[in-house]
């Protein structure tokens, strides 16, 4: 984890979401930092997945979304990419008919510079996708899916990684192992990242910071290792 100085890149206040009638976010406010991993935790349902969409506003929202000092709650979702947002949805968001290494070059398409070395970086971050570079995505294994995904967004050279529910389906040896390759990648590259899970031990540790969200509101937040230590997330997330 790292320290917690660095400047907001991202802020959310009195936030709001809905689908047609049914409301999902209750006027939540967190901030992102730079260099750093936030983490948003709570039970199916508690608006998580809500959140990110929001943030790149691909649900209807009231409320106000700042990214890198810049109001765009109202911005198109490209635009909100285009400014160094990366989302790695639930479901892996890989391009199943395309192979692995063409799932990577489609990730670094706008960039203008040679992305060869960057391919070469997160093949030696993901060695198991090297192994699998001329296959097809559809046919990887859930875990490969999910660094393939993973990998795929980091070409586009995000300021903000945004990951929903990384460890959903996936086996614990296979968890483990990427959430060591998130701290990895935050520690030796200063990737920021908002990670939304369930699994609150392996999310508590990745993090600097924490928010809970249970049915839309956020009821508790604070410094990562101080609420994994708090009775009520111990009883309610880590089975104590």
């Amino acid at each position: 984890m790292t320290e917690l100085s660095g400047n907001t890149i991202l802020s959310v206040e009195n936030l709001d979401a809905n689908y047609g009638a049914v409301q999902v976010l209750r006027g939540i406010n967190f901030d992102v930092r730079e260099g750093e991993v936030s983490i948003i935790l709570g039970a199916n349902g508690a608006g998580k997945t809500t959140t990110l969409r929001a943030i790149c506003n691909m649900v209807n929202t009231a409320g106000k979304v700042t990214l890198f000092g810049e109001d765009v709650t109202k911005k198109d979702t490209a635009d909100i990419v285009n400014r160094g947002v990366a989302h790695v949805p639930q479901g892996r968001g890989t391009f199943p008919e395309l192979s692995v290494i063409d799932n990577l070059e489609v990730g670094g398409y706008v960039r203008k510079d040679n992305i060869a070395d960057d391919i070469d970086r997160w093949f030696q971050m993901f060695p198991r996708l090297k192994e699998r570079k001329d296959q097809l995505a559809g046919s990887l294994s859930g875990g490969e899916q999910q660094m393939l995904a993973v990998a795929r967004a980091l070409m586009s050279t995000p300021k903000l990684l945004l990951l929903d529910e990384p460890s959903l389906g996936l086996a614990p040896l296979i968890i483990e192992d990427l959430f060591r390759v998130f701290g990895e990648l935050n520690r030796e590259s200063g990737v920021t990242m908002l990670v939304v899970e369930q699994n609150a031990n392996l999310a508590l540790d990745l993090g600097d910071r924490a928010y809970v969200l249970e049915a839309g509101e956020i009821v508790l937040s604070g410094d990562a290792t101080e609420l994994k230590s708090d009775p009520a997330v111990q009883e309610a997330y880590l089975g104590a």
